[in-house]
């Protein structure tokens, strides 16, 4: 391998740089057809700490491979026609190709272990998948550990468990009965993808205290015109489908909800409206957590 004096930059998918340190030829066992052969890549480049990534734009660009690809998969082959490599198409429609350390180098590839669990290493180069995604990866040979790796015991991540965790919400007090339509809870969230059709970037969420009857209204901006119509539709829609009149509404301190516009329409139909505290989502819990399912529906 050549080792650059300084690190070049390679921007990845995230659109942010990556250090690569040196450049060189790699050889692996690679299954070609039904048979392990040894296969050399060359212009490899080394980023320490980073998973394994092969680009098939990248082998083509030199000219000096070709690829047809069915549906079984994908084959290269060089200039003189011989079969290099192979891919085969899974059901989840990906590409895998299967390759291995060579023998003589699987001693050098556990020493540089340094005793670390090898399925805390995969889980963090995966992004923190889940431990059973891991463990099928692994089963169905889309990564190769060597023969001395196996993922028998579930692994326990402290940053996952930590970035998982949520605020308890406040203890709930005794409340008069309502009926269906009387009190609504709402929240305007941004969404966690925008839409590819609507370009809508944000989701009003209104859920009935007594039924738990939601309703998601998507919107393209904050503005407190395009919140106060889709408030309104809503509660012509309870008062219209319900026979009874919406009482009451309870939201954060949002500008959305904060504004003259709103509190003009709800002194007309006369209609109190309950704020939650300031920077405090687990004293609405009745909405949080139905925001919190619809985000990761989205």
């Amino acid at each position: 391998m050549t080792k650059y004096e300084n690190p070049q930059g390679l921007q990845v998918a995230t659109n942010t740089l990556t250090r690569v340190e040196g450049i060189g030829t790699v050889a692996v066992s690679a299954k070609i057809g039904n048979a392990w052969e040894e296969v050399k890549l060359h212009n490899v480049m080394y980023i320490p700490n980073a998973a394994n990534l092969f680009s098939q734009n990248v082998l083509l660009y030199n000219k000096k491979y070709t690829a047809e690809s069915d549906c079984k998969g994908t084959k290269f082959y060089d200039k003189d026609g011989n079969l290099s490599l192979s891919a085969k198409l899974c059901e989840n429609k990906m590409l895998v190709m299967y390759m291995k350390p060579l023998k003589e180098s699987r001693k050098a590839m556990l020493a540089a272990d340094g005793g670390h669990q090898m399925p805390s290493r995969w889980h963090e180069r995966m992004g923190h998948v889940n431990f059973d995604y891991l463990k099928k990866t692994v089963n169905s040979g889309a990564v190769f550990l060597g023969d001395f790796d196996k993922l028998e015991k579930e692994y326990k991540c402290d940053v996952c468990i930590k970035a998982k965790a949520t605020l308890k919400p406040y203890p709930t007090t005794r409340k008069q009965p309502r009926a269906v339509g009387e009190l609504l809870h709402m929240d305007l969230v941004h969404a966690v993808e925008e839409s590819a059709v609507e370009k809508n970037k944000y989701f009003l969420l209104i859920k009935d205290d007594r039924s738990n009857y939601r309703v998601v209204r998507f919107q393209k901006t904050k503005t407190a015109i395009e919140t106060v119509n889709n408030i309104k539709e809503v509660i012509e829609k309870f008062s219209t489908q319900t026979g009874g009149k919406v009482k009451g509404i309870r939201s954060d301190k949002g500008t959305e909800f904060t504004n003259q516009l709103l509190a003009d329409y709800l002194s007309q139909q006369g209609i109190r409206h309950e704020f939650t505290p300031t920077a405090c989502p687990q004293s609405n819990v009745k909405i949080e957590r139905d925001v919190r399912t619809v985000r990761e529906m989205c």
